[in-house]
């Protein structure tokens, strides 16, 4: 029977990208990273805490029952982050984007004669914001299973390990026991004596 280590940690990453990209012309700039670290200390039950961004505290009953479902004991506290690597990144505007924009910009002109026109970067910040939001629910779940296997890996290992050291150390005792077995005649013989001896002096 495998023996499992209640001490351990690991970690996991997922990329994450807009998945309405394609159907909205716009290239999936908006492209995120979620990482998830677990780590793994004693514990006579199992306690579990969690440090999510608020973006993500939805997730923490699906992320708990993931967590629970691997493990009995320990104190096990999750950390997951997000970090959204195309903040600053420009998005490629569709010729729909900029159409829909050239016809809203000729309204407004209309309204407004004085107004000047769109320079390139209104333009590309008016498409990255047209841009639909990445979704990082399936990326922090995906992370955190693969997390939760790393972890179940890393106690395995920690618990092979701990096996190891007392099978060397029962293997050692072994060896002085059979060192002292012969002794043990001559230990009681003198032990007796001394009891003989203290019990005459009794009398």
């Amino acid at each position: 029977m495998a023996v499992y280590s209640m001490t351990g940690y690991a970690t996991a990453s997922s990329a994450a990208s807009d998945g309405d990209s394609a159907s909205s012309g716009v290239s999936a700039v908006a492209a995120a990273s979620v990482s998830v670290e677990l780590r793994s200390v004693n514990g006579r039950f199992l306690d579990l805490s969690f440090k999510l961004p608020e973006e993500m505290r939805g997730l923490e009953p699906a992320l708990r029952e993931l967590v629970s479902s691997a493990f009995k004991r320990g104190k096990i506290e999750m950390r997951v982050s997000s970090t959204r690597d195309a903040d600053n990144a420009w998005p490629s505007p569709s010729a729909e984007q900029v159409s829909r924009l050239m016809r809203l910009e000729s309204t407004v002109h209309s309204w407004l004669p004085q107004a000047r026109a769109l320079s390139v970067n209104e333009v590309l910040q008016w498409c990255r914001g047209g841009a639909a939001p990445v979704r990082l629910d399936e990326a922090t779940m995906d992370a955190a299973a693969r997390a939760v296997q790393g972890l179940r890996e890393a106690r395995a290992r920690e618990g092979a390990r701990l096996v190891a050291v007392l099978l060397e150390r029962v293997a050692r005792l072994r060896e002085l026991a059979a060192q002292a077995a012969p002794l043990v005649p001559l230990v009681v013989q003198r032990q007796q004596a001394r009891f003989l001896e203290r019990w005459n002096e009794a009398l």
